[in-house]
């Protein structure tokens, strides 16, 4: 169209093997009886973005292309397979009661990443996003950004898997991450915590080619392996500490801190670093 499209939801809907097509100033196919196979090749200029619901799993096997504008992809069931590029500066809204899914000629790049899925997301061939906002799975969230990574949505999920890869590629965390499994942060860079930046979990763990500080209000029951290529390692967490993996920060300064009244540190397994220190603060 060389305008918008857009699609009556109340009483209209598309059952069809493949959907593709362009659109200037937004496409919205929104329909809670929509069935999609397939979301081919689509493309928006200008504003409005692309938006699409259905109440089947489908597999993204097009090129989807919406400018400056916002995506959103949501299946009230099944799964949503990445099969191809998705592409916007703006928002890219993922979610299902299935599971979120890439594979090795799926692509996405987006300015933020928020997603919702009960079964997981696993995304992790061709990911650049900058952001990461509102993440929600009943299961784990797995993510590997081959750019610098911001967690500015809070992310609630079984477990957390983020990786950030590239030379110098950070992670900071500026919202709160919560798992009652395993939260793993792994960067080519640094790690840091900013602003409401905390990590609630039963164990975290990770590794990174920089600096790793992490002093907001963390509540973390095991503290896992970590490394840092020699770089400090800073860590406070806002209840008692078990340190049960090794850490190794090789001549890089090493401290661990609790704070709130009688929260203690117990250390499990080996720490090295340049310099140490253990310290529990009280608080009034």
């Amino acid at each position: 169209s060389a305008g918008t499209i857009s699609q009556r939801a109340t009483g209209n809907f598309i059952n069809t093997f493949s959907l593709q097509g362009s659109s200037v100033g937004g496409a919205s196919f929104v329909g809670e009886n929509n069935q999609v196979s397939n979301l081919g090749a689509f493309t928006n200029s200008g504003s409005g973005g692309f938006t699409y619901e259905g109440n089947a799993e489908f597999h993204v096997t097009g090129d989807i292309d919406a400018g400056a504008g916002d995506i959103s992809l949501t299946s009230s069931v099944g799964t949503i397979a990445i099969e191809a590029a998705i592409s916007t500066t703006g928002s890219l809204t993922l979610a299902t009661h299935g599971e979120i899914e890439d594979t090795p000629t799926g692509s996405i790049s987006a300015g933020i990443l928020n997603a919702d899925a009960f079964n997981g997301v696993t995304l992790g061939y061709d990911v650049e996003v900058d952001e990461i906002g509102t993440i929600t799975a009943g299961n784990s969230v797995v993510i590997s950004n081959a750019k610098s990574l911001t967690v500015s949505g809070a992310i609630q999920a079984g477990s957390v898997y983020l990786t950030a890869t590239g030379s110098g590629h950070n992670i900071s965390v500026a919202n709160a991450i919560s798992s009652a499994g395993t939260v793993s942060l792994m960067s080519a860079g640094t790690i840091l915590e900013s602003g409401s930046g905390a990590i609630n979990a039963a164990t975290l763990t990770g590794s990174s080619d920089g600096a790793i500080s992490l002093d907001g209000d963390n509540l973390i029951g095991s503290l896992g392996e970590f490394t840092t290529a020699g770089n400090d390692f800073s860590l406070t967490n806002a209840q008692d500490l078990n340190a049960n993996g090794t850490i190794n920060v090789g001549t890089g300064a090493l401290s661990l801190a609790t704070k709130g009244m009688g929260s203690d540190i117990l250390i499990r397994a080996a720490l090295t670093g340049g310099s140490c220190c253990r310290r529990s603060r009280p608080t009034r």
